[in-house]
């Protein structure tokens, strides 16, 4: 898998919205170098909270004020994440940045759902986020900087960004 250079993984002309990365010790820092990374809203995720898909709702919906909150546990699934992660992206104009610190425990212990189905519920919301909407309504936008990224020492078929 290919490594980028975290100032242009982290650019709004960077294609590519989903990263892993070694360590995220100095990422703020590096958020401050682009004014897409500069002015999105951030949001570290703490996977050991996020094991299985209940949990992984529960503390991704605080964070991100899911509005459809009536579904819990398993009968909130992967639709509905999707929905709200999209409504999530709607609601940040300057950007949304997720950060999920060990990633590599990110479903570990779920019955139902794998790493990968979450993943490309992640690539769905990136290339939604990069279209331009224009249906003549209140809710028209242009595109919208959204960047997943992944701590991790395991093998995700994700680029890896380095720190030049």
């Amino acid at each position: 898998m290919k490594t980028i250079n975290v100032g242009a993984a982290l650019s709004g002309n960077c294609r590519q919205a989903l990263f892993k990365i070694a360590s995220t010790a100095s990422l703020p820092i590096h958020f401050a170098a682009t004014r897409e990374s500069r002015t999105a809203r951030v949001i570290f995720l703490d996977s050991s909270k996020l094991t299985d898909w209940p949990g992984l709702v529960e503390t991704i919906g605080s964070k991100l004020d899911f509005q459809n909150t009536s579904a819990r546990g398993y009968d909130f699934g992967l639709d509905a994440f999707l929905d709200c992660l999209r409504d999530a992206i709607d609601g940040s104009p300057d950007g949304l940045i997720l950060v999920f610190r060990n990633a590599d425990q990110v479903l570990r212990r779920d019955r139902k759902y794998r790493f990968s189905q979450l993943i490309s519920v992640f690539e769905d919301s990136a290339r939604y986020s990069s279209q331009l909407i224009q249906d003549g309504e209140w809710w028209d936008r242009g595109p919208v900087y959204f960047r997943v990224i992944f701590e991790t020492s395991g093998k995700l078929p994700l680029p890896q960004i380095a720190f030049a």
